[in-house]
């Protein structure tokens, strides 16, 4: 439902004019959800204040009052490339403000400073390269006979606050992203562990980022569906980020693993005491720190407890809901004694502690449960 919105209006007002969000990537998430997180991502470095997505445009920037309307367009290799042409044409009746330009210039509020962004995919033709921001090199001979071009391709749109197409096409510029999805979240890996080295004190492990990374774009595509419009500033997405690293990594913001809460609660059916408990979760920690600096054989080695013990809680859970085992106390002895009967620790291979400890890492992050909730 198209509206009419002020300047004032930009921050807060929902428009129905969405984008494309184009191919998705193995974890499922849309290639515009990677390009709005990169966004964020930038914000600090590229001086933007706020950002918004599924708004006004795909993706809306601004610095202070003054926005960058950015829509995302993504194609597959083996279609004809982005021209002045295509990006004019209309969809619907002949009616440039159903084309994709179109879509971009008009509908939204253009104070002074306003700009506007393609962000695609694959490298444009050669009169739509004219327009590409981060190539130097570019040939701008004729990037004023292509903006006259686009002004007479658009003719008949109106946009708002008295401007004309003329002073659109000198506010326009498309930026390239990667070709595939995949690559534009690897982009977004790179970004992120300065973060997370920052709260970690410590490189991540890359398990570790990628849970990170899946649990901030859940976020932002979870937000692009909601009703309301999300706008976060560059402390609000921070914070954010924070939190999204806090629960993927098992990290509080100081940089100090913060487990004893929810192991506490996992525990206390079995018996276990809050000051148990605390002895537990700081030989967790320890352990944590362990693993995240290992490679090669000894990670292995982890990896493989780690699936050994996984499966001892499942069969343990499982006997004590069909009623062979009770809950609570006799539940964590009997996990407890097939962890120490495993043969590398039998063997010497993986000291009782570290089994210890990788148990209590699996009930702290996992499903693991002594007790079923009441």
């Amino acid at each position: 439902m198209a509206r009419l919105v002020g300047v004032a209006d930009v921050w807060g007002e929902l428009t129905l004019i969405p984008g494309d969000g184009g191919r998705r990537s193995r974890r499922g998430f849309a290639y515009q959800d990677a390009v709005t997180l990169l966004a964020c991502l930038d914000m600090e470095k590229l001086g933007h204040t706020r950002i918004s997505w599924e708004d006004l445009e795909d993706i809306q920037c601004a610095r202070g009052d003054v926005p960058i309307y950015k829509q995302v367009k993504t194609q597959e290799g083996a279609q004809t490339r982005f021209s002045i042409a295509s990006i004019c044409r209309a969809e619907k009746n002949k009616d440039p403000h159903t084309s994709i330009l179109g879509k971009l210039f008009s509908g939204k509020p253009l104070p002074d400073g306003a700009s506007f962004v393609l962000v695609v995919n694959e490298t444009p033709g050669a009169d739509l390269y004219c327009f590409v921001s981060a190539n130097d090199g570019r040939d701008r001979s004729y990037l004023e006979d292509h903006k006259r071009d686009i002004v007479t391709r658009l003719d008949g749109l109106t946009v708002s606050d008295g401007r004309d197409l003329a002073w659109c096409a000198d506010r326009f510029e498309v930026e390239i992203r990667q070709r595939d999805i995949e690559d534009v979240e690897n982009d977004a890996l790179r970004k992120l562990e300065p973060h997370a080295v920052g709260m970690l004190r410590a490189a991540p492990l890359i398990s570790e980022l990628d849970n990170a990374l899946t649990a901030i774009l859940t976020c932002i595509a979870r937000e692009a569906r909601a009703k309301e419009v999300t706008t976060w500033t560059a402390e609000e997405f921070h914070t954010k980020l924070q939190s999204c690293i806090s629960k993927a990594i098992g990290v509080g913001q100081n940089g100090e693993l913060q487990p004893l809460i929810p192991l506490r609660d996992k525990l206390a059916p079995a018996g276990v005491s809050e000051a148990e408990a605390a002895r537990i979760a700081d030989t967790m920690t320890r352990f944590r720190r362990l693993y995240r600096s290992s490679v090669g054989l000894q990670q292995e080695t982890f990896n493989d407890l780690s699936d050994d013990i996984h499966a001892i809680c499942t069969e343990v859970m499982a006997k004590r809901r069909g009623g062979e085992i009770s809950a609570g106390a006799e539940s964590y002895m009997k996990t407890l004694e097939q962890v120490k009967n495993l043969p590398q620790v039998i063997s010497g291979e993986i000291p009782l502690r570290h089994a210890h400890a990788l148990l209590s890492d699996i009930t702290a992050r996992c499903q693991n449960r002594y007790a079923d909730a009441s």
